[in-house]
């Protein structure tokens, strides 16, 4: 069963386009037939089973939308996936703490 969302959808500050060329998340069907194996619930944080992280948006819209995650795991998981990616930007922007630790 797959239910469906709207054609836009904001998480975690992000907007996310069902028929756009970037930020999509068309294509639900593909993505749980290609990934419904491939990850685990970590509380209501999820994660690849390969390298542990945050799977992108558009994928966790997808798995939420074919009713494999919750929408509080969805939003739980995007706003996580933010604050990483933000931390990430600003170590890397500032000479970040592994530029410092190599030398």
């Amino acid at each position: 069963m797959v239910r469906r969302f709207k054609d836009t959808v904001e998480s975690a500050g992000r907007t996310y386009h069902r028929w756009k060329f970037s930020g999509t998340f068309s294509t639900t069907e593909d993505a749980v037939n290609k990934y419904k194996n491939d990850f685990y619930v970590d509380g209501d944080i999820i994660r690849w089973k390969s390298n542990n992280r945050v799977p992108f948006g558009d994928v966790l819209l997808d798995f939420c939308e074919a009713l494999l995650i919750t929408p509080k795991q969805l939003l739980k998981s995007n706003e996580l996936r933010e604050a990483e990616t933000d931390k990430f930007w600003k170590d890397f922007g500032n000479g970040g703490s592994w530029l410092r630790e190599a030398n």
